[in-house]
């Protein structure tokens, strides 16, 4: 068992065990270097963000 655990950077599942190098959820590599999500620190992205204050903003004008 891991202190920190890591999560997977294709499906965000929680990896518990040190020795692991396969997703259990999606079975991807997780030792491999995903371009652009550890810059993020988010497995859920910028234009998700983007997305969800859109539709956050139509609700708004909506309920009004």
């Amino acid at each position: 068992m891991k202190r920190n655990p890591e999560i997977c950077p294709y499906c965000c599942h929680v990896i518990l065990d040190d020795d692991q190098e396969y997703c259990d959820y999606c079975g991807m590599d997780i030792e491999e270097e995903v371009p652009g999500e550890k810059a993020s620190g988010s497995c859920f992205g910028s234009i998700g963000t983007f997305i969800l204050v859109i539709l956050l903003f139509i609700y708004l004008v909506a309920k009004k």
